[in-house]
């Protein structure tokens, strides 16, 4: 007997349960945290099958009158067929709203369990999406140096050019937000990608994972900042989540001394795999050689499904994300 409702499980046995089960750090209880200070409704669901427990599932909701937006980010811990529930639960409980729109970044599911999905609960691929359906996952050996002996030879080339200058870089403990914030918008307007964090949540991000973030910096000679890497760690595994080079930082090829920089704090802080989630090798091929050249094990995987009570539903949200976070959308659309 399957049994779905609102857990009565506590913060840490909410996030041993998703250690245990290799999942997304989207689903830690602090994400959560994080996106309730944004608006966000968080509904944190069990899922036990015959008194055991199977599955956990993190929503966010946001609701205008008849609507009700419920999104499922950083995919399913546990068994991708109790999705199922998740959507019944979905009519019983909200079936007061007369409009119900759901969306999933199923990112540990692969072709064969998505045409499951779509033919048990309707769930389908979404017209567009905000990230691309590719991930690698770098195991970390203990050696650094063999790790970059691993690394594709135009990898090690990058490398050893970029230590050809000066360029100091600093792990920071406490990183300054603004710079953060600044260089990132600057980015998004460069090369004219879609809309990041906002200001409030770059700040949020550093203080509620203050202890979980590994942050490093590159500065010239003349104290100018050339970029940074961030990442966020839970026990095991550490996610690349903030990455930005300036203009002048790309002509010194600092991304690849950041990157190592990175990978050595994870290995200190006992971490056995890095992840790189959403890569489009297609539309971001730069920076998906980039990450490739450290030689993971690339996998593909379904990415954003959607469900809707209503086919209307699904233009309309993807024409909003469209808008949000399209190359083709202005700046003005985007400003945050």
């Amino acid at each position: 007997m399957q049994e779905c409702s609102e857990t009565n499980l506590k913060k840490h046995e909410w996030d041993e349960f998703i250690k245990n089960n290799h999942g997304d750090y989207r689903q830690y209880y602090d994400w959560g945290t994080l996106k309730e200070k944004f608006g966000w409704e968080i509904v944190r669901l069990s899922i036990y099958d015959n008194k055991k427990l199977v599955s956990l599932f993190q929503l966010l909701i946001k609701t205008k009158g008849p609507l009700i937006f419920i999104y499922l980010p950083g995919s399913v811990v546990g068994c991708e067929k109790y999705l199922k529930n998740v959507i019944n639960f979905i009519k019983k409980k909200f079936k007061k709203f007369l409009f119900k729109y759901f969306r999933a970044d199923l990112t540990s599911v692969e072709e064969p369990v998505y045409q499951f999905l779509k033919n048990k609960i309707g769930l389908k691929k979404t017209i567009y999406n905000r990230t691309g359906r590719t991930k690698i996952v770098l195991p970390l050996q203990k050696n650094i140096d063999d790790q970059i002996k691993n690394c594709d030879p135009k990898w090690r080339y990058n490398l050893r050019f970029s230590q050809r200058y000066k360029i100091n870089i600093k792990t920071d403990e406490k990183p300054d937000v603004e710079l953060v914030y600044k260089l990132s918008r600057q980015l998004e307007i460069d090369k004219k990608i879609g809309k990041g964090h906002s200001h409030q949540e770059v700040l949020s991000v550093f203080s509620i994972f203050e202890k979980n973030i590994l942050f490093s910096k590159a500065i010239d000679q003349n104290g100018n900042i050339l970029g940074f890497r961030a990442a966020l760690v839970h026990y095991f595994n550490a996610w690349d989540f903030f990455a930005v080079t300036t203009k002048h930082g790309r002509k010194y090829k600092v991304g690849y001394p950041l990157m190592i920089s990175i990978l050595k704090k994870a290995q200190k802080k006992g971490v056995k795999n890095y992840n790189f989630i959403g890569d489009d090798p297609i539309n971001m091929k730069n920076v998906f050689s980039f990450k490739k050249g450290l030689k993971g094990k690339v996998k593909n995987y379904v990415g954003e499904v959607e469900w809707s009570n209503f086919f209307i539903l699904k233009f309309f949200f993807n024409f909003i994300f469209f808008l949000l976070y399209s190359k083709y959308s202005t700046n003005f659309i985007k400003k945050h």
